[in-house]
């Protein structure tokens, strides 16, 4: 059965940085739980997006991609 791809898109501007590390700490605590649960997480700093985002979207296209071939694989070797 082919279920799709589950993915989570990050972006983390200046505001995103703390001193006391408890931003983070959430962020990876969350970022366990999702890739626990199967989910594929792409993270990005807003500048990545401001100085290039063609390659930003080609990152998303990428692991998109990737895991349709993966999951046609799947699917050919169970039929």
């Amino acid at each position: 059965m082919r279920t799709g791809l589950k993915m989570n898109v990050e972006v983390d501007g200046q505001q995103h940085r703390d001193f006391d590390g408890r931003r983070r700490t959430e962020d990876l605590q969350r970022d366990l739980m999702l890739m626990a649960n199967g989910w594929k997480i792409l993270w990005f700093w807003v500048y990545e997006l401001r100085e290039d985002m063609p390659s930003c979207i080609d990152k998303i296209r990428r692991l998109w991609l990737a895991n349709a071939q993966t999951a046609n694989q799947q699917e050919s070797t169970t039929r």
